[in-house]
């Protein structure tokens, strides 16, 4: 289905309520200020480690500009944050503040009060991986961010693609976003609430976001 002619979530029968969304910020921005720390902190004699590990490539030059991240956020400078998504990056079915990516940029914030944190939200509801590479250059590479979250992959379920497409196009995402900014890249999972936190589209994502060196 044309993106055009989308509106709102997708019609999936486990598309999240309102309620859901909610619980599933709260769960997740503890996970991504988890996620963020580490590597932030992940510099120096942890490459070493990372190679003996076979660790991928592109996981040491993410380390390195977690380090530049943590250098500049020490130093009082900007930083610019992008978190790049569907409905659920828009803030939908939340109040605004409920919203993983908005929940780290607020402890950034507090974390680093000499700081500048400027956040750009690009999310828009019922878009797909593919639609998401359409848009990538625009809405993330020209705005040249120091700190990127992309979150996409429930709606490729939703409006009924197979995992393989999820897989191919996550694997392109991750992997240009990586390569077209400077931007420290954080892959989020897509929302999948099936009850099972191994499901195959997890589980997809988390293999890619390896693969692709990206946390």
């Amino acid at each position: 289905m044309d993106s055009h002619h989308r509106s709102g979530a997708c019609p999936s029968p486990r598309t999240p309520d309102s309620e859901t969304r909610r619980r599933r910020s709260r769960g997740a921005a503890p996970r991504l200020l988890c996620v963020l720390v580490l590597v932030l902190t992940a510099v120096g004699s942890a490459a070493a480690w990372a190679q003996d590990q076979g660790w991928p490539t592109r996981s040491l030059e993410m380390q390195a500009r977690g380090g530049d991240l943590l250098a500049g956020l020490q130093r009082g400078g900007t930083v610019w944050v992008i978190a790049f998504g569907d409905s659920l990056t828009a803030g939908w079915g939340t109040d605004g503040r409920h919203v993983c990516h908005r929940i780290v940029t607020d402890t950034l914030r507090y974390s680093f009060p000499e700081s500048r944190i400027e956040a750009v939200v690009q999310g828009h509801p019922g878009e797909t991986t593919a639609d998401a590479l359409r848009r990538l250059r625009e809405e993330v590479v020209l705005e040249g961010p120091d700190l990127l979250f992309v979150q996409f992959g429930g709606n490729d379920m939703g409006w009924g693609r197979p995992v393989s497409a999820f897989r191919r196009d996550f694997s392109r995402l991750l992997a240009r976003a990586a390569d077209e900014t400077k931007a420290l890249v954080i892959a989020c999972l897509p929302p999948i609430d099936d009850g099972d936190p191994a499901n195959e589209w997890s589980e997809t994502a988390r293999e890619v976001a390896w693969a692709a060196g990206v946390p």
